[in-house]
């Protein structure tokens, strides 16, 4: 099941809540609106809550409904070639 997450306090609790700490953008919904991959394959649109307008979250719903499933990534995936995944959590 496809999640839309805002805000980003809020987003960041639910994604600890469910043990997920990667996710790799793939897309963007709109300006501020990131589409991104868990590494499970579930959806996630994340949208800072000053971002979007009026028709923000129906237009998000509306991406994710659109979606067809993708397939679960493998753990064995490497990394980016560039460095360190931005959206990986870092503990200080």
């Amino acid at each position: 099941m496809p999640l839309a997450l805002t805000g980003g306090e809020t987003a960041r609790r639910a994604l600890d809540a469910l043990g997920v700490n990667r996710l790799p953008p793939v897309g963007q919904v709109h300006h501020g609106a990131v589409h991104t991959l868990t590494p499970s394959g579930r959806s996630v649109v994340i949208r800072p809550g000053s971002f979007g307008g009026p028709e923000s979250l129906v237009d998000i719903v509306q991406s994710l409904q659109s979606l067809q499933p993708l397939p679960p990534r493998s753990a064995a995936v490497p990394p980016h070639p560039t460095g360190p995944d931005p959206t990986e959590r870092r503990d200080p």
